[in-house]
């Protein structure tokens, strides 16, 4: 049994005949018969319920017919990998990321130079809803983006949810939580991203009873810059977990007991692209990272 019996005998179980099914492979008749035949005698039992007008498979066959799928569909797969690694011509992968979580790539970047270091990546930061844009268009192969968005036309993975903390200047008070977003220190208030987009909404959503509150609040997507300003003591502001692991700023910050508030993210790719085997490693990458996270 080797792996040209296999592809002829799929080829065999998904045709009427074997007439129909030589056809199919270019080759002769005979051929294809003494070619099923062998494999027949190398397990011993009939593969097929040979009839005048259609043939159809034994319970051997159907069971060969699943395993011969699955061994030539990795046999294919396991030779775009060795091609793709002995490749003279680098493939590029784009991918985005949102303003908040740039944290998330730095590892995989690092694993994925290991694995092809033949592959370019082009990295594109953006609001979650433009990268989203970029990926139904095929600008991107895929983006990690903060949901809420539309998704349209899209396949999406979810990858994990953190809270939101309350940040503002320092104080002399030592507190490391409040149990309600208090009034006096909700104004000015300079959320994440912008009225248009999801953050900006999620946190607003959360919001409702400071009455006269849109008054006061303004937006900015450049996080840093947005930690900068609550550090000058310029304004408030709700942000997640992860936009206060990549620096250390001079601010307060303090989780917020009351609130169900919180912020999930995860990447998108397109469902009328197919993936290249190297972009879909990267995603296997990304998702695995998150696993083993949640598990430590």
């Amino acid at each position: 049994m080797d792996i040209k019996q296999l592809t002829y005998f799929i080829e065999i179980a998904e045709s009427k005949t074997i007439t129909e099914a030589a056809k199919k492979l270019h080759i002769a008749q005979p051929a294809l018969s003494q070619s099923l035949k062998a494999l027949e005698e190398s397990v011993g039992v009939p593969l097929i319920n040979r009839n005048k007008r259609h043939h159809t498979l034994t319970h051997t066959g159907e069971v060969l017919y699943q395993e011969a799928k699955k061994i030539v569909t990795q046999l294919e797969a396991t030779k775009k990998k060795v091609s793709a690694s002995t490749s003279q011509q680098a493939e590029i992968i784009n991918v985005g990321i949102n303003t908040i979580s740039s944290h998330l790539l730095l590892p995989v970047i690092k694993q994925m130079k290991k694995d092809y270091p033949q592959v370019n990546l082009n990295i594109h930061q953006n609001e979650s809803n433009h990268l989203s844009r970029m990926v139904r268009k095929n600008e991107l192969d895929f983006a990690i983006v903060r949901f809420p968005i539309n998704t349209t036309h899209l396949e999406n993975i979810l990858l994990d949810e953190e809270p939101f903390y309350f940040v503002c200047s320092k104080s002399n008070k030592n507190r490391t939580h409040i149990e309600t977003l208090p009034r006096r220190m909700m104004t000015p208030l300079i959320l994440p991203s912008n009225q248009m987009l999801g953050t900006y909404q999620t946190i607003l959503e959360h919001l409702t009873d400071y009455t006269n509150l849109s008054q006061n609040i303004s937006g900015c997507s450049d996080m840093d810059l947005l930690l900068t300003m609550v550090e000058a003591d310029m304004g408030c502001s709700i942000v997640p977990q992860s936009a206060l692991n990549q620096k250390n700023y001079d601010i307060d910050v303090l989780s917020i007991k009351d609130s169900t508030i919180s912020s999930t993210y995860g990447l998108v790719y397109s469902k009328d692209k197919e993936l290249t085997l190297v972009t879909a490693h990267f995603i296997d990458l990304l998702t695995n990272q998150m696993k083993k996270k949640k598990i430590a």
